[in-house]
């Protein structure tokens, strides 16, 4: 919900460092579909030989591209950055992307509901134990994580990729369920359409924040979720939604190349399951319909609307030295 700020900033050309925590697989891992769907329900997963969260990845960093000044040279420069050993003994060696001033890591870790019910993310959240009791792996099984040496990884990326910049802003989610009065409800209330894992990352990033006060230096922008957004009368940042548009369209184009989804035709709204089978589709530029999580109306409904509160920094970061 943070992206009319993103795009302020990419397009302003300030350096701007992404942390993307989970790897969008759907529960599919590192496989392209998921095991034991139907056919008529398999169109919503990757029919091709990419992985459904390799497809989503390069979706999104198409889209960003759109955002990046023209004057940076083409494509993105993917690389591996150690850190660590934190747990297990071993390096952790994080994906990288890199074009021009922005800079995207991908953790990976599962986007699934594990036999307790609750998320990956949610249950590294509520380890308990001095050293982490919990621990996962990415999809992709190469480096494992408890939520010590995860949170420690992010003020890692903040530290490097920040040493000496006095004035920093640190974007995360709203970590408590809200509805749309803004007041704090159970977890995964109907009143408060949020994505659970939006929610635990922000708990993590918070976390992670607290658990090293030098890290109090940076101004945090913390971002409400889907129903305060949508509860917004209208766009608050109107500037942003032809930007956000094209975005959406190069992830699309991405995903229907890869195979992640194909277009929208009738008969595919009642797969969705979740979404029901009355979500309406949105058309792009062209007229085109597209598929859920590219272009349907629930996610084209944010587009120039986002709500934030802030956190004042305590003073000048000096994270190379403090951090």
């Amino acid at each position: 919900m943070m992206g009319a700020n993103l795009l302020t900033d990419i397009k302003g050309n300030y350096k701007t460092v992404i942390i993307v925590v989970t790897a969008g697989d759907a529960a599919n891992g590192a496989a392209p579909m998921a095991p034991g769907y139907t056919a008529d329900i398999a169109t919503s997963f990757n029919t091709g030989t990419t992985p459904y969260y390799r497809a989503r990845l390069n979706a999104r960093l198409n889209a960003l591209a759109t955002w990046i000044p023209a004057s940076y040279p083409r494509p993105w420069q993917i690389t591996t950055e150690a850190f660590g050993p934190y747990f297990g003994g071993v390096p952790t060696y994080v994906e990288k992307a890199t074009l021009g001033n922005v800079i995207e890591y991908h953790i990976n870790l599962p986007d699934q509901f594990e036999g307790n019910q609750y998320t990956t993310i949610e249950n590294l959240n509520n380890t308990s134990g001095a050293t982490g009791d919990y621990y996962a792996y990415d999809v992709t099984g190469k480096n494992v994580y408890n939520i010590h040496s995860l949170r420690e990884i992010v003020r890692q990326i903040i530290k490097r990729n920040f040493p000496s910049e006095p004035n920093l802003v640190i974007n995360y989610q709203e970590p408590a369920w809200r509805n749309a009065s803004y007041q704090p409800v159970p977890r995964m209330d109907p009143s408060a359409t949020d994505h659970i894992d939006h929610t635990a990352v922000g708990k993590m990033v918070k976390d992670a924040i607290a658990g090293v006060p030098a890290y109090y230096c940076m101004t945090e922008a913390i971002y409400y979720g889907y129903v305060q957004a949508a509860n917004l009368p209208s766009p608050n940042f109107p500037n942003a939604i032809n930007d956000q548009r094209l975005g959406y369209e190069a992830l699309h184009q991405t995903l229907s190349t890869q195979g992640n989804i194909i277009p929208f035709h009738p008969g595919d709204a009642v797969s969705g399951g979740t979404w029901g089978t009355t979500q309406v589709y949105s058309p792009t530029i062209t007229g085109q319909q597209r598929q859920r999580g590219a272009m349907d109306a629930f996610h084209t409904s944010f587009y120039g609307k986002q709500i934030w509160y802030g956190i004042p920094s305590t003073g000048p970061c000096n994270l190379g030295v403090n951090g």
